[in-house]
């Protein structure tokens, strides 16, 4: 029979301060999401395949959404409500634009 044994210290060291930093990257995240939500004009967030990932209270109303969360599940574009096709409002073709300078 073979036993081994390793001092796991520093490994449970990492995953405590890696817990940390998670919860404290989620308050930061939880402030400035509340900030967004007091500001009286739409305020939204792209990823890098320009989708739409997060909104501000003031984006959900603009789209008829009825949260932020409702908005980015279902991918909501302002252009819509102008009788425009989804996603060619100037948000994301500017978007475009600069991700080709890039």
């Amino acid at each position: 029979m073979l036993v081994w044994i390793r001092d796991t210290t520093e490994t449970a060291r990492l995953i405590s301060r890696a817990v940390q930093e998670v919860a404290q990257v989620r308050r930061y995240r939880d402030r400035l999401a509340a900030s967004f939500d007091g500001l009286p004009v739409p305020v939204w967030l792209r990823d890098d395949s320009l989708a739409l990932v997060f909104c501000n209270q003031a984006y959900a109303d603009a789209v008829d959404a009825p949260s932020p969360e409702v908005a980015v599940a279902e991918g909501r574009e302002t252009g819509a409500r102008d009788g425009c096709p989804p996603g060619s409002g100037p948000s994301r073709s500017g978007a475009r634009r600069r991700q080709g300078a890039d």
